[in-house]
């Protein structure tokens, strides 16, 4: 009997032991929990990047442009054409200082010129949630400026500056109606989805070996952007992308007289679109092989235009996320 009873009492103690082991063990645990919540609400503070005194050190070095591929002038002007679709309420801010407009445009550059939002981030001190948000701005904002549109020339006096500006560059005015060169810009993009499009593969271009898109452009003499259109899947070929564009051929057929543009033997030949001559014709006879020296002398200007564009925004010269 004496025995049974010390084993019953070492079983209590025992027992007893376990449940304070137990309820300390869980109270340690609500103590981490409440530790880990209360990290979790808080916000540490990003100190944002001073702006002017960035600039100014980028100027000093003489580094500005390279920076954000434009002089500060012309980053000042394009803060300010997009402060009226960017301005943020300060009061909205759950940081201690907001981000402000040029944050916002220098993230977006820099995405632009193929860098990643996830570094950007770093340099103008925000979260990498909203600095992705500002990136995502930046790019509505300059589509909807009207500012920063692609224009093209109306007016009598404009269809004459630019003509101008070609006839300056052609050796003896040999072509001295042209008024803009057009070519095709292809533009990589990552594979299409059934979602997105009805046909994945008309997206994929045997020639460049990607998917992508077939874009039409026309510039100036001067590398501007008067026309820039996304047509068409990747794999179908100028020559079907011009004749499928309303708004494009209206263009070229519209010109006022005596005023044309150049392009390459991928567009159809016209009073208003010259193109070189080619295969037997080029050379049967030299003023073939002349003319096509003095088209060509304006119509790379085009291919001079889409160089710089990649060169600025390098961001075009991989694919581009859908």
């Amino acid at each position: 009997m004496r025995l049974a009873s010390e084993v019953d009492i070492l079983e209590e103690l025992d027992s007893t032991r376990s449940a304070a082991e137990a309820l300390d063990t869980l109270q340690q645990l609500t103590e981490m929990q409440m530790m880990s919540d209360r990290l979790r609400s808080e916000r540490l503070d990003h100190q944002r990047l001073n702006w002017h005194e960035h600039a100014r050190q980028l100027m000093h070095e003489g580094l500005f442009v390279n920076e954000y591929t434009m002089s500060y002038e012309a980053h000042s002007n394009l803060v300010e054409i997009l402060r009226p679709y960017l301005q943020r309420k300060e009061y909205n801010s759950r940081s201690s200082e907001p981000i402000a407009v040029e944050h916002m445009v220098a993230a977006g550059l820099r995405h632009l010129q193929g860098g990643r939002v996830k570094d950007a981030r770093h340099i103008i001190k925000t979260s990498r949630a909203a600095c992705y948000v500002a990136v995502d701005d930046f790019i509505d904002a300059v589509n909807s400026a009207p500012e920063l549109d692609i224009k093209l020339p109306k007016s009598p006096e404009e269809w004459k500056n630019a003509n101008e500006n070609f006839r300056r560059r052609s050796s003896h005015d040999v072509m001295g109606g042209t008024v803009g060169a057009i070519d095709g810009f292809f533009q990589r993009c990552n594979k299409p989805t059934l979602k997105e499009v009805r046909n994945v593969l008309s997206y994929y271009s045997g020639h460049y070996e990607s998917y992508g898109v077939n874009c039409q452009a026309i510039v100036l003499a001067d590398l501007q952007f008067m026309y820039f259109g996304v047509l068409t899947p990747g794999s179908t070929n100028d020559i079907v992308t011009f004749a499928m564009s309303e708004v494009l051929k209206d263009l070229v057929d519209n010109l006022p007289l005596g005023l044309y543009f150049v392009g390459d033997a991928a567009y159809p030949l016209s009073e208003k679109l010259l193109t070189p001559y080619v295969g037997v014709h080029r050379h049967s006879s030299p003023y073939h092989d002349s003319f096509n020296y003095h088209l060509s002398q304006l119509r790379i200007r085009v291919e001079m235009a889409f160089g710089r564009l990649v060169n600025k925004f390098r961001i075009l010269s991989g694919k581009i996320n859908g």
